[in-house]
């Protein structure tokens, strides 16, 4: 529905816990991806820009002098994952492995907390991407990856692994010693899927080929030698306009989509004010449709 192309398909919802686990992928995915879906970056020029100006928006969103950070930033939203390592604290030499990295959008801005040891993986990048600072993008799917790391980080990327339960197997073989997962996901069996449905905007059909929910998460997390420490709920109001339009029938792309240009679609400043609200309020009551988790390796 990204497109409008209405092809149909079907989730599995799990009985016990409420995953959703797509039964019928397309053999090629492409077709449902923008066209520069996968580069991450207009060209060369735009992805430098982004290297050189992320760590000022950075500093800007943890409340430190930025100027540079200030102009790019005020109307950004800010990354919850930066709250959350800020709090633990990254001690110089960390090392770092973004999972579906792209061309390292989320690394540029986490070398603004202190990482100088970041390494991304993407299959679907053109080619290997190496920058200074500690930056390196790896052409390579996940399980060609070796090597230990103190943090790992799905961001918005568990969603479209394939056998999500062997991912977090071959993932708990690459955390060091007192390392954390991170990973941040739509998530299943909350207010936006019971409301919505099949129009809710984050099933994102074929796309998301398995959305957890948090019990889900929690059993998956366990059968790999993993543990959830701390969920935190961070839903927008994406979910409401999004699937809003949905039902609608107006695509994410479509000329009157809110994503496109707000003053062209069917709502208006107000219910864009509420919906943001509803969301803050679903997150107090664990009831968002995005969230992320924290693990830590189970001791054995």
């Amino acid at each position: 529905m990204m497109f409008g192309t209405r092809d149909k398909f079907t989730y599995l919802e799990c009985a016990s816990c409420g995953c959703l686990e797509l039964l019928n992928p397309p053999a090629d995915l492409s077709r449902y991806y923008p066209r520069n879906y996968y580069s991450m970056a207009k060209g060369k020029v735009d992805l430098w820009l982004r290297y050189l100006l992320c760590p000022s928006i950075t500093r800007y969103w943890l409340g430190r002098v930025s100027p540079i950070g200030y102009l790019l930033g005020r109307n950004r939203r800010r990354l919850p994952v930066l709250d959350w390592l800020e709090r633990h604290g990254i001690r110089r030499g960390s090392s770092l492995l973004d999972v579906g990295s792209g061309a390292g959008g989320l690394l540029f801005f986490l070398r603004g907390l202190g990482f100088n040891r970041l390494v991304g993986v993407d299959p679907f990048i053109a080619s290997d991407l190496r920058f200074p600072g500690g930056i390196t993008i790896l052409k390579r799917q996940l399980g060609e990856v070796e090597g230990s790391f103190d943090y790992v980080v799905f961001n918005h990327s568990f969603e479209h692994m394939e056998a999500p339960l062997e991912v977090l197997k071959h993932v708990r073989s690459l955390i060091a010693p007192g390392g954390r997962l991170i990973i941040s996901t739509p998530i299943a069996a909350t207010f936006a899927w019971r409301e919505y449905g099949v129009d809710w905007v984050q099933l994102d059909a074929p796309r998301h080929l398995f959305i957890p929910s948090v019990e889900g998460l929690k059993i998956l997390a366990g059968q790999a030698g993993l543990h959830v420490t701390d969920v935190v709920f961070n839903s927008t109001e994406f979910q409401f306009w999004g699937s809003e339009q949905y039902r609608a029938g107006i695509p994410l792309t479509d000329k009157r989509s809110y994503r496109r240009s707000p003053r062209d679609s069917i709502f208006t400043p107000a219910q864009i004010a509420v919906f943001t609200q509803r969301a803050d309020e679903l997150n107090k009551s664990a009831d968002g449709d995005t969230a992320s988790f924290y693990l830590e390796a189970s001791r054995t």
